[in-house]
Protein backbone atom coordinates (compact mmCIF):
# COMPACT_ATOMS: atom_id res chain seq x y z
CA UNK A 1 0.00 0.00 0.00
CA UNK A 2 1.14 2.90 -1.02
CA UNK A 3 0.19 6.50 1.07
CA UNK A 4 1.06 10.22 0.62
CA UNK A 5 0.05 13.31 2.08
CA UNK A 6 1.39 16.69 2.63
CA UNK A 7 2.76 19.02 5.27
CA UNK A 8 2.81 22.71 4.93
CA UNK A 9 5.06 24.18 7.18
CA UNK A 10 5.36 28.26 7.54
CA UNK A 11 7.91 28.34 5.02
CA UNK A 12 6.82 25.58 1.99
CA UNK A 13 5.36 22.72 1.66
CA UNK A 14 6.73 18.83 2.03
CA UNK A 15 5.25 15.79 0.74
CA UNK A 16 5.85 12.60 1.95
CA UNK A 17 5.13 9.37 0.41
CA UNK A 18 5.30 6.00 2.09
CA UNK A 19 5.18 2.30 1.61
CA UNK A 20 3.41 -0.41 3.65
CA UNK A 21 4.03 -3.81 3.18
CA UNK A 22 1.18 -6.14 5.05
CA UNK A 23 2.43 -8.87 7.05
CA UNK A 24 0.60 -12.75 7.65
CA UNK A 25 1.78 -14.51 10.07
CA UNK A 26 3.36 -17.81 9.61
CA UNK A 27 5.53 -20.01 11.22
CA UNK A 28 7.19 -23.17 11.03
CA UNK A 29 6.78 -26.39 12.76
CA UNK A 30 8.38 -30.00 12.06
CA UNK A 31 6.41 -32.45 10.19
CA UNK A 32 5.99 -34.83 13.26
CA UNK A 33 4.89 -31.92 15.85
CA UNK A 34 2.07 -31.14 13.41
CA UNK A 35 0.56 -34.54 14.44
CA UNK A 36 -2.80 -33.64 15.69
CA UNK A 37 -3.30 -30.31 13.86
CA UNK A 38 -5.23 -28.84 11.24
CA UNK A 39 -3.65 -25.79 9.65
CA UNK A 40 -4.82 -23.46 6.81
CA UNK A 41 -2.07 -23.47 4.54
CA UNK A 42 1.25 -25.65 4.31
CA UNK A 43 3.92 -25.95 3.09
CA UNK A 44 5.99 -29.16 2.60
CA UNK A 45 9.61 -28.03 2.34
CA UNK A 46 11.57 -31.52 2.15
CA UNK A 47 14.77 -30.25 0.14
CA UNK A 48 18.23 -30.98 0.87
CA UNK A 49 19.73 -27.64 2.62
CA UNK A 50 16.86 -27.76 5.03
CA UNK A 51 16.95 -31.62 6.62
CA UNK A 52 19.21 -32.50 8.98
CA UNK A 53 18.12 -36.07 9.71
CA UNK A 54 17.18 -38.94 7.09
CA UNK A 55 13.32 -38.19 6.55
CA UNK A 56 11.26 -41.18 8.34
CA UNK A 57 8.62 -43.43 6.79
CA UNK A 58 4.99 -41.54 7.23
CA UNK A 59 6.37 -38.66 7.61
CA UNK A 60 5.59 -36.96 4.35
CA UNK A 61 1.87 -38.00 5.05
CA UNK A 62 1.41 -36.73 8.48
CA UNK A 63 2.97 -33.08 6.93
CA UNK A 64 1.02 -33.29 3.94
CA UNK A 65 -2.53 -34.32 5.86
CA UNK A 66 -2.34 -31.13 8.38
CA UNK A 67 -4.19 -28.73 5.39
CA UNK A 68 -7.73 -28.42 5.22
CA UNK A 69 -8.34 -28.15 1.54
CA UNK A 70 -5.55 -29.84 -0.30
CA UNK A 71 -5.90 -26.90 -3.06
CA UNK A 72 -3.95 -24.74 -0.05
CA UNK A 73 -1.10 -27.12 0.43
CA UNK A 74 2.51 -26.55 -1.60
CA UNK A 75 5.25 -28.65 -2.25
CA UNK A 76 8.53 -27.23 -2.80
CA UNK A 77 11.33 -29.00 -3.41
CA UNK A 78 9.74 -32.58 -4.11
CA UNK A 79 11.44 -35.46 -4.83
CA UNK A 80 9.19 -39.29 -5.02
CA UNK A 81 12.06 -40.78 -3.56
CA UNK A 82 10.97 -39.49 -0.03
CA UNK A 83 8.13 -40.54 0.44
CA UNK A 84 8.33 -43.62 2.66
CA UNK A 85 6.17 -46.34 3.87
CA UNK A 86 7.27 -48.59 6.50
CA UNK A 87 7.83 -51.92 6.25
CA UNK A 88 4.86 -53.43 8.60
CA UNK A 89 2.14 -50.34 6.67
CA UNK A 90 3.18 -52.22 3.38
CA UNK A 91 2.76 -56.06 4.64
CA UNK A 92 -0.71 -54.88 5.72
CA UNK A 93 -1.99 -53.14 3.00
CA UNK A 94 -0.18 -56.36 0.57
CA UNK A 95 -2.46 -58.69 3.30
CA UNK A 96 -5.30 -56.90 2.28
Amino acid sequence: MKASFRLNPPNNSVCIQRHQYPLVLAYAIMAHKSQGQTLGDVIVDFSETKRRTPIAAGIFYAAATRVKKFSNSYLKSFNRSMVKCSNVVASELERL
